[in-house]
Order: C-alpha cells, then sequence, then structure tokens
C-alpha cells in the first residue's frame, strides 16, 4: 500500500554526493487513494450501495429526482452530505501527517567568513551537517502514523455506517408521516360530507342539534388531526432534506408511498454480538489507536539521544589552501533524555487500552439494545395488525348496525371510529418503529442482516 518514489541524484563531489544518497532515503511517497480505500470499501461492502468513490466525490453534489428507495437516498446523502464528507477529510489530514513522516528534515548549511585588518584576503568556512537521529527515527515515526491513517480510516468509516443508519430512520419516518397524512385526508374529506349532510338534515329537521354538534366536532377533530399530520410531514421531509444535503427548494424527490410490511422472522441473533465485536469500525479505529501509541513509546525512547548531526566543514586559510573534514554534533543528554515524552505516551498507551476496552463493552451493550428493540417492535406490530385492528373494525362495524337501529347514539359511533382511526395510525407508527430499530441493529451490528428464511 504504501511505496518508495525513487529521486534523480546529480552529481557532486564525493562528500556531497554520500549525502544526497542519504537524503534519497527520505524521498516517499503514499498512495492518493491511501486511507480513502477503506472507506469506499466500507460503504461499498457493509451499505450495499453503488456510492462512488469517496475521493471522487468529495466535490460533487447530486441533486436526486424521481421515487427514491431507500438505498438510493443512503446513496444521495453520503455523495451530498457536507458534515460527512468533512469528516471524510480527516483521512486527508492522517494521510498528510504519513506522507510528512515519510520525510527526513532538511540538511542544514552554515557559512561564516572572517578577515584581519591587516590582510585583505578572507577565510570564509562552510559546513553542511545532517541529523542522523532521524533517519532512526523516520521509520518509527512513520509507524505511527501509518496506525493513525487507519485509525482515522476506520473512524471515517464507521461514522459513515452511523450517519447511513440515521438516513434510513429519516426515511421511514417520513414515509410512515405521508401515510399517516393520507389516511387524515380520507378521514377530514369524510367528516367534511358529513357534517355538510348534517347540516342540511338539521335544517329540514330531520336531526337534533346534539347529532349535528356531534358531526361538527367530528369535523373539527378531523381538521386539527390533519393540521397536525401535515406539519409532521413538513418536518420529516425537511429532516431527510437536510441528511440528503438538499435544501427545502429541491422538490423533484419523493420516497416511496408506503412502509414496507415486516418480515415474517428477524436475521438470527445468536451470533451478532460476535459479528460486532469483529466487524465495528469504531472498536477497529480504538485497536489502531493503541498500536500507534505502541508506536509513540518507541519513537519517544529514541529521544534518549536528542540529536546527532554528521556533515562535512570546508575551510579556507588566509594563503587561500583549503582544508576538508567531517563535523561531529551531538546534543549531550544531561538533563533532558525525553523523559516526559515517554511518560506521556505510556499515558496514552493506556488510555488507549482502557479506552478500547469501554468500546468493545458499549458495541455489546448496544447490540443487545437493539436486538432488544427490534423484538419489542415486532411484537408490537404483530398485536396492531393481528389482535388490535381486526377487534377495531368490529366494534365499528357493530356499531354503525347498532346506530342504524337506532340502538347507540352517535356518540358512541363517533367513538368507535376514533379508536379505529387511532389504531390504524399507531399501526403505521408501530411499522416505522420496527424499520428504525432494524437500521439501528444494522448500525449496531455495522453490517447488512438478512431475514430468517
Amino acid at each position: 500500500m504504501y511505496r518508495l518514489a525513487t529521486c534523480n541524484r546529480p552529481s557532486h563531489s564525493r562528500a556531497g554526493w554520500l549525502v544526497v544518497a542519504a537524503l534519497a532515503t527520505g524521498c516517499s511517497s503514499v498512495p492518493r487513494d491511501a486511507g480513502y480505500a477503506t472507506v469506499d470499501t466500507a460503504i461499498r461492502d457493509r451499505l450495499e450501495t453503488t456510492t462512488p468513490s469517496v475521493s471522487a466525490a468529495r466535490d460533487t453534489s447530486t441533486i436526486p429526482s424521481g421515487v427514491l428507495t431507500v438505498d438510493r437516498a443512503v446513496q444521495v446523502a453520503v455523495s451530498n452530505n457536507r458534515e460527512l464528507l468533512a469528516a471524510f477529510e480527516e483521512v486527508g489530514i492522517a494521510r498528510g501527517d504519513l506522507v510528512e513522516a515519510g520525510l527526513l528534515p532538511n540538511p542544514n548549511f552554515a557559512g561564516r567568513v572572517r578577515w584581519t585588518e591587516s590582510t585583505s584576503s578572507t577565510n570564509p568556512e562552510l559546513a553542511l551537517t545532517w541529523d542522523v537521529m532521524e533517519v532512526v527515527r523516520r521509520s518509527k515515526r512513520r509507524n505511527v502514523a501509518r496506525a493513525d491513517l487507519d485509525r482515522a480510516a476506520f473512524a471515517a468509516s464507521d461514522r459513515a455506517l452511523a450517519f447511513a443508519a440515521q438516513v434510513r430512520t429519516a426515511y421511514y419516518d417520513l414515509q410512515a408521516s405521508e401515510q399517516v397524512r393520507r389516511m387524515r385526508v380520507e378521514v377530514h374529506r369524510a367528516a367534511k360530507a358529513t357534517v355538510e349532510l348534517s347540516l342540511r338534515q338539521r335544517a329540514a329537521g330531520n336531526i337534533n342539534e346534539l347529532e349535528n354538534a356531534v358531526e361538527q366536532s367530528v369535523y373539527q377533530d378531523a381538521r386539527l388531526d390533519l393540521l397536525r399530520s401535515e406539519a409532521a410531514v413538513k418536518f420529516a421531509r425537511t429532516s431527510l432534506a437536510g441528511l440528503l444535503g438538499l435544501s427545502t427548494a429541491d422538490t423533484a424527490w419523493s420516497v416511496a408511498a408506503d412502509l414496507p410490511q415486516i418480515p415474517d422472522a428477524d436475521p438470527a441473533i445468536d451470533t451478532l454480538e460476535t459479528i460486532a465485536v469483529t466487524g465495528r469500525f469504531d472498536l477497529m479505529a480504538a485497536r489502531k489507536e493503541i498500536e500507534a501509541s505502541q508506536h509513540d513509546v518507541s519513537y519517544h525512547k529514541s529521544y534518549r539521544i536528542p540529536s546527532l548531526e554528521l556533515g562535512m566543514d570546508a575551510e579556507r586559510d588566509f594563503d587561500g589552501a583549503w582544508a576538508y573534514g567531517p563535523v561531529v554534533q551531538m546534543a549531550v543528554p544531561l538533563f533532558d533524555r525525553g523523559q516526559g515524552g515517554v511518560d506521556r505516551a505510556n499515558a496514552k498507551l493506556r488510555q488507549a487500552e482502557y479506552a478500547a476496552a469501554a468500546v468493545e463493552t458499549s458495541v455489546r451493550n448496544e447490540v443487545r439494545v437493539a436486538r432488544d428493540r427490534l423484538q419489542a417492535a415486532r411484537a408490537v406490530v404483530e398485536i396492531y395488525r393481528d389482535d388490535v385492528i381486526p377487534t377495531r373494525e368490529k366494534v365499528v362495524a357493530e356499531s354503525q348496525r347498532h346506530y342504524n337501529f337506532m340502538l347507540v347514539g352517535p356518540v358512541a359511533l363517533l367513538h368507535a371510529k376514533r379508536d379505529e382511526i387511532d389504531a390504524y395510525q399507531k399501526y403505521i407508527e408501530a411499522v416505522r418503529d420496527y424499520w428504525a430499530a432494524r437500521a439501528e441493529l444494522e448500525r449496531a451490528v455495522a453490517a447488512r442482516i438478512e431475514e430468517a428464511p
């Protein structure tokens, strides 16, 4: 994944050639897609979308049109959402750190000129030195930076998966809101027609004032419920548009009309926790943080010898003759032997180990909570679908029959219809909650889950 680039080395004097040959080891390059490839693979494999390369999509903007599927919505959001793309740039920052870590410091050039009052000749002295300790530290710096690049890539991948779950939840919320609104539109239309008929019947003396007032109250409630449902749709659409990276002015897109029915069975849950512990990107990032900290300890230990500069020195005396010789310059580690850096690095290593253990515990708990939430959501949907709604429909049918025979009054029929409508809405919301719980479970496991056969 990482490769060295060759450098052209011009002809120099023997001493200069040796310095340039040593410096050539510092000419290195890092692939442009380093780190980004990990994020691309995560998006493609874990989200199962055809999202374009993250590195290529950073400056693009997609305005969708037509009906969006939930997977298409995730794809658009990953390509468009500026907050997520800003998080992806952490990979670019870490890549820059890796490039910088692979470079050796520039050589130091020093020049001095001396002259005396008794002669017009000068005494120039030239020195070229290079800190060879940085050669030792270079591989250690690169190990730290490489682990940090992997950590940044895993963190960005985890952010993408969490973001995808957020998009799916917002998508299902908009679907449910629009489904409820359509139901409320039909109820409002029926209530309006009923109250208009009631007014005509009251004017003709066919019904009394109580019955007319009951119909009026039904219509007023229907109006309020319709207004609430329309407001819920606007809020849900605005929320999803924000995640898609779109403005409210972009109205060419829509979502599928109805929430999908829940599958007959949920995925097998026995191995979900194991899958999460081995596949969660935030846990991978925490483990890479430990690796980076371990390399950082080794890097700081190398500062027990702060610097060792080697080079060449040339001096011309007042008679015009040149003298050459090597230069050695070394910091004497009497006081600062890197103790503080080593102590900090060791503390960061222990901190990273504690943090990784905490993340693993959190991951296991998230999977259990998400699994329990999915099972609870399924139970609620099935109760509404199999028991509550059929019972409410039967109550309305019987109340209507008794009302037609004047065995019950309009208030009893009104209550029965209200209960039926409320049951339908709660059923829709229960289905929405099921798919939201499923999206959260997929996020907790860091993988798409399939229905059990």
